[in-house]
């Protein structure tokens, strides 16, 4: 817990709340119904062994038994993942309804489209992720392990991709094996995913390795949050007095405020807009730029960055677009 005047925030249980309620809500996106109906946003990709974990992938137009994923994918699909191995669990929506739902273990981002008469499966910036339904699970049955799964997850891929290539028993063994090594809960679940799959109770049998999208509901950015606030928490834990810029939520004392720069007419500007050039270049701890599509908030970042180069100060400019960045 960290103490500026009359203010005391204990960080570590503020962030750990955060990043349930955002696990809770994008967990949606990794659970996948094993129906018919859902379908419309999942596919298994059947017959689907990868080669390597890097990619890019293909497999035949059949491969998709979503006939709505395959149509979308015959004019190219963003905003996709791939994901496996998977495993099952039961969810209940009241006493009386179960549902069985198909849950990748890692999983990437990859757009999709058609080469010569093939779906081509290319990832898409970001590696591959421990799914946060994984983490969530180990966290309620407190299996613990030396080190968080994605600080590891890079040396275990390397260490199923080296097994496979002198066994030849496929990724899909090789990373269930990798896993096993370091929590042996997670290789009996996909074990029995594999072996004690209950058919007879589902509409369809998934394979191992599944391509879905996001549906309306779901938060596919979720999983950058999730992943965002892990990092916080860890850091948090082994050195609590580092907050960081947390310390502007709870009054922490700041560099002084400068005059308002006299900003350059590089960029042409309203009142308004020079105003918000100007107390950004003051140096306050945080300035809101607020406004609809068409306000001009673009020419106040590109004055804001242009002023600050002209004065010799450094600049750190972030997105989440990579139009805006571009």
């Amino acid at each position: 817990m960290t103490s500026y005047g009359a203010r005391a925030v204990p960080w570590p249980a503020v962030v750990q709340f955060h990043r349930e309620v955002i696990g809770c809500a994008g967990g949606a996106l990794f659970a996948l119904p094993v129906t018919v109906p859902a379908t419309e946003r999942w596919s298994s990709l059947n017959g689907f062994e990868p080669g390597q974990l890097a990619g890019p992938w293909e497999v035949d137009f059949q491969a998709l038994h979503s006939p709505r994923l395959q149509q979308e994918a015959r004019t190219g699909l963003g905003g996709a993942f791939i994901g496996g191995p998977c495993w099952f669990r039961w969810r209940s929506d009241d006493e009386q309804h179960r549902r069985l739902e198909w849950i990748p273990l890692i999983y990437r981002e990859v757009s999709v489209e058609e080469r010569d008469g093939r779906l081509r499966i290319v990832p898409v910036q970001d590696g591959w992720e421990v799914c946060p339904l994984m983490v969530q699970f180990l966290e309620q049955h407190n299996i613990q392990t030396a080190s968080p799964l994605d600080e590891i997850l890079s040396d275990l891929l390397s260490v199923a991709e080296s097994r496979a290539a002198e066994d030849g028993q496929g990724l899909t063994c090789a990373v269930i094996e990798a896993f096993r090594l370091v929590v042996p809960e997670i290789g009996e679940m996909l074990d029995q995913a594999r072996n004690d799959f209950p058919a007879d109770r589902a509409e369809f049998v998934p394979s191992p390795w599944v391509l879905f999208t996001a549906s309306p509901g779901d938060s596919a950015s979720a999983q950058h949050s999730l992943r965002d606030y892990g990092l916080l928490e860890r850091q948090l834990t082994t050195a609590p007095q580092n907050i960081g810029g947390l310390g502007l939520l709870e009054g922490a004392p700041s560099t002084a405020v400068q005059e308002a720069h006299k900003v350059a007419p590089i960029v042409p500007l309203n009142d308004l807009q020079r105003y918000a050039v100007e107390t950004t270049l003051a140096g306050r701890p945080v300035t809101v730029i607020n406004g609809p599509s068409g306000c001009g908030k673009s020419e106040v970042v590109a004055s804001i960055l242009l002023n600050a180069w002209a004065s010799s100060m450094s600049v750190l400019f972030t997105s989440n677009n990579d139009q805006a960045v571009d």
